[in-house]
């Protein structure tokens, strides 16, 4: 329905799906129906240098449970940032 196909695989429950400039990353979790987070994607991001830029705004950043780096949304919900 939206043109996505298969990107990658990690581990048998995570499936990556995109179409190019959209990428949905599918994880088995429970419950079921829950944001764990989303992604954007910075031209040369650079993880030394974003954790001095997100701290000085006062966000703490991290290494996420699968892959990359990340900041908390004032919401709570998980952002991993990476080089687009």
């Amino acid at each position: 329905m939206f043109g996505f196909s298969v990107v990658s695989r990690a581990d048998p429950e995570i499936v990556r799906l995109g179409n190019g400039k959209t990428l949905v990353s599918l994880n088995h979790g429970s419950p079921a129906g829950t944001i764990d987070h989303f992604a954007i994607g910075i031209p040369r991001f650079n993880a030394q240098s974003g954790t001095r830029y997100f701290a000085q705004r006062g966000a703490t950043s991290s290494q996420g449970d699968y892959a990359g780096f990340h900041i908390k949304d004032p919401d709570g919900i998980n952002v991993q940032v990476s080089q687009s």
